[in-house]
């Protein structure tokens, strides 16, 4: 395995993106794809270990609603209280928990994905990866950039591995940031600002990644935004 010099192979989905200061999904999203969906990391400080607790869990407990745009300082509050999101439960920011993303790959290659994938781990604190990305060409935008692999779905372990040069059940092991089969059938996208992901595809695609009982997902759009401020049905 080996990282990839090919920057062009993203030139498809930049081309599609809306500009990065819009901050909404079509800004992460390639535009094109028939249906998006929002995976929230899962919930790790609290209930019991062993358990899971899902973003809509706990805006249930707190009589908030669980939609596409929620915020997590805005569940974590009930009406009346107001939350700052430095003061919120733990939640893996920036990138998908290892599980989440072995439960990932394994929905998309159940909906027939099977050829090549790439693989993008951003280049925004990613110094552990040097020196072997010193002089390494970066994919994307103004905004955001990414260091390349192309793999499988069915390697995505020993991908993770060799990005971050360490055992996977090393401390603060990173997720790719974003992945896309060379179909381009569709596209999974994480940010070190954001505690979930966006996976845009068909709607077979999504609707798989929805039935998954090992994923809290939820249909998005492109409109949708995913700002401080983008939950305007839970309100303080």
């Amino acid at each position: 395995m080996e990282w990839s010099d090919d920057v062009g192979a993203a030139d498809w989905w930049i081309e599609r993106l809306q500009p990065f200061s819009n901050y909404v999904v079509g800004s992460m999203i390639p535009g094109g794809f028939e249906a998006i969906t929002r995976i929230f990391h899962p919930i790790e400080d609290e209930p019991a270990e062993g358990d899971e607790l899902r973003w809509s869990d706990l805006a249930a407990a707190n009589e908030r609603v669980a939609h596409a745009e929620m915020q997590l300082h805005r569940i974590a509050s009930r009406i009346g209280e107001h939350r700052h999101d430095d003061d919120v439960p733990i939640v893996s920011w920036g990138t998908l928990p290892l599980s989440k993303m072995r439960a990932l790959a394994s929905v998309l290659a159940s909906t027939g994905s099977t050829g090549p994938v790439w693989f993008g781990f951003t280049t925004i604190n990613s110094g552990f990866r040097q020196p072997a990305t010193a002089a390494l060409p970066a994919a994307g935008t103004s905004s955001r950039r990414y260091f390349l692999i192309r793999s499988t779905l069915a390697a995505v372990n020993e991908v993770c591995r060799f990005a971050n040069d360490r055992p996977l059940d090393s401390p603060g092991i990173d997720a790719p940031t974003i992945w896309w089969p060379e179909d381009r059938s569709w596209y999974v996208f994480s940010d070190t600002d954001f505690a979930w992901s966006y996976v845009g595809g068909t709607t077979a695609v999504v609707e798989a990644i929805e039935a998954s009982s090992d994923l809290e997902a939820i249909r998005s759009d492109y409109h949708h935004r995913g700002t401080f401020d983008a939950d305007t049905i839970n309100t303080p």
